[in-house]
Formats: C-alpha cells, sequence, structure tokens
C-alpha cells in the first residue's frame, strides 16, 4: 500500500465523523503538503474496491466515508446533516429471508432530527 493510500486510510479510521473527499483531502494535506485531489478521489476508489472502507451515499449532500468495522448503519440529521452510527440489529437476516439468493451488501440511512436540532427548534418556537 502506498503511503498515500495509508494516510487516507488512517485519516478515515481515525476520524470521529464521517468526512467527506474534499475534507479527507484537507486533512492529507495538513500531513503531505504534496498531496493532490486526483490522489485522494483515485485513492477512495482503491480502498471502497478493497473493503477497506464503505461510502455513505447522501442525498443532497457530499459522499461521505466510513471505516467498515463492525457492521453499522448510519442516523442523518435532516437539519443539521449530522451521521451517527447505529447498529440495527436483524436487518442482515430479514433480508436474507426475503431473498431466493444471496446479497452481497446493503446501506440503511435512517433520516431523522437529532436532539441538538429538535431542541433548537423548542427555543426558536418558545421566542
Amino acid at each position: 500500500m502506498t503511503k498515500q493510500k495509508l494516510l487516507i486510510l488512517d485519516i478515515i479510521n481515525k476520524a470521529q465523523t464521517h468526512y467527506t473527499a474534499e475534507q479527507i483531502f484537507a486533512q492529507a494535506q495538513k500531513i503531505m503538503p504534496s498531496m493532490v485531489r486526483a490522489t485522494v478521489y483515485n485513492n477512495l476508489k482503491a480502498l471502497l474496491k478493497e473493503n477497506h472502507i464503505r461510502k455513505i451515499i447522501l442525498s443532497n449532500q457530499a459522499d461521505c466515508y466510513d471505516k467498515v468495522l463492525p457492521e453499522h448503519d448510519h442516523l442523518i440529521c435532516t437539519k443539521c446533516g449530522r451521521i451517527s452510527d447505529i447498529v440495527v440489529g436483524g436487518i442482515k437476516e430479514k433480508i436474507k429471508s426475503q431473498l431466493d439468493c444471496d446479497f452481497l451488501s446493503y446501506s440503511l440511512n435512517i433520516n431523522y432530527i437529532c436532539k441538538n436540532c429538535k431542541n433548537q427548534e423548542g427555543t426558536e418556537n418558545d421566542q
């Protein structure tokens, strides 16, 4: 694995949030100023293909990247865009039971309004 690919993987694995490609690029440039966007995008594609990371596809927002371990799904706040991990048990088994064939993967994004945004709405309504 190249040092650029290792750096990108390290950024994703250590992230406390789910970064977009541009955020990964910004973090990578802090450590390796010679890094260019194309290198980040090409390595993200390779890391996805090698199953080292996974892509979170979001509507009306830039896609984000996430570490693969352990299996989990995502809560996405429709107000602030915050993405949180959630483990919803039994989904894989439920999908398997309804298919006549094996499946490779699934992606579950649950849209909701987070507590912070709900609290802000309550504060705005009180004024």
